[in-house]
């Protein structure tokens, strides 16, 4: 019999990020992640750079952004609004820890913690 992780959360529907915050979102059909152009402002993302996608070991539903040089990271691509960059795998990961199916909108803190910005839980908006 195989053993499963039984992923849940107390606090839904999640509530809405702030209008203009930095915000990510996570869209599960295309397998894209796409920042706000407040999110690059704040992280100070441009085009063709690379980044890495953190996951607390202790808290999985945390997550944090992290710039780097190395050719491993995701690389960003132009969008209309701002930065995006595919990562099908990530994105079947993260939306349903949220309890969503298809996409999920996240806002980013403002401060820098331990070298990179961590997305806010929905419980503590």
């Amino acid at each position: 019999m195989s053993e499963y992780v039984i992923i849940g959360r107390k606090t839904y529907p999640a509530k809405l990020p702030e209008r203009g915050a930095p915000t990510m979102r996570f869209d599960t059909r295309n397998g894209v992640v796409y920042f706000s152009r407040r999110a690059c402002l704040l992280l100070d993302l441009h085009e063709h750079e690379r980044i890495y996608v953190l996951q607390d070991k202790n808290d999985p539903t945390r997550f944090g952004i992290r710039k780097t040089e190395n050719e491993d990271g995701f690389k960003l691509r132009l969008q209309r609004c701002g930065l995006r960059f595919t990562a099908a795998g990530l994105t079947r990961r993260v939306v349903p820890l949220y309890g969503k199916q298809f996409g999920v909108t996240v806002q980013i803190g403002t401060e820098e913690k331990d070298g990179a910005f961590w997305i806010i839980p929905p419980s503590a908006r």
